[in-house]
């Protein structure tokens, strides 16, 4: 970790989805859970000191990770995933210890993976759902707005809007695919158990922490 450049682990995940009851994946096998591993570079575009006393930061940040599907009998490897994003940040707003967050991530999967969500191979073709061969390539973009706070010295929470765009996307033609816009809501607690006696100041740089 440098000043303003930190090399760091990239992880995420999603949650598993049946394909009964979907009507575009009826008869399709289900989606399992997917873990996703990989490193993460942050770069510090730049940072403000307000006259107010807010500190104002702009950052870059890209990630590559593997991705694995389990149904935890057994794991696959599911092919790549890569993001880059920009984000800008204002933090302690007046004084009161509230930041706010915002930023944009563009996301692309290799062909593998774009398989994964959106191919149709021969056997699951039906009247409604034609054969389609996924490609890779741009995947999805992502819009991020949240704030933080501390209502405890040791206790920070977060909460945010995810809004998913897909229009463009590499594979909208296929059959599997089914909209081009999601919001979806995060809500996060840390928690610092135990801290050093000797403390420094650290901004954070990631785009969602």
């Amino acid at each position: 970790e440098k000043p303003r450049l930190k090399l760091d682990l990239s992880v995420g995940g999603s949650l598993n989805a049946s394909s009964e009851g979907n009507s575009v994946r009826e008869g399709m096998p289900d989606l399992d859970f997917l873990f996703e591993f990989g490193p993460q570079l942050e770069l510090r575009l730049f940072e403000r000191r307000l006259p107010t006393g807010e500190r104002l930061l702009g950052q870059f940040s890209s990630e590559l990770r593997a991705v694995f599907a389990t149904d935890f009998s057994s794991v696959s490897a599911q092919g790549i995933v890569a993001e880059a994003g920009v984000g800008v940040s204002l933090r302690n707003i007046r004084q009161s210890g509230i930041d706010l967050f915002s930023a944009v991530d563009v996301t692309f999967a290799n062909e593998r993976l774009q398989d994964y969500f959106y191919e149709v191979d021969s056997q699951f073709v039906t009247q409604d759902r034609p054969l389609f061969d996924a490609k890779g390539g741009y995947l999805e973009t992502d819009w991020f707005v949240g704030l933080g706070f501390r209502p405890l010295p040791r206790v920070r929470v977060f909460v945010g809007m995810i809004k998913g765009y897909y229009d463009g996307a590499k594979n909208q033609a296929s059959p599997l695919f089914e909209t081009t816009v999601q919001t979806r809501y995060a809500l996060g607690i840390v928690w610092t158990i135990k801290t050093s006696e000797t403390m420094i100041d650290v901004v954070d740089m990631g785009t969602r922490q």
